[in-house]
């Protein structure tokens, strides 16, 4: 769950991105499980 600004989870994002990409995953991928959300404003 991200939860703040939209600039911050635009970085989170980039830095989920970095992580999950030596598995295979993505955030997107995650958000489209339900794995992963977000509460931006």
């Amino acid at each position: 769950m991200v939860c703040g600004g939209r600039q911050m989870a635009v970085g989170v994002a980039e830095a989920m991105t970095r992580m999950l990409e030596p598995l295979g995953l993505s955030h997107q991928l995650l958000k489209a499980e339900g794995r992963y959300v977000e509460d931006v404003y």
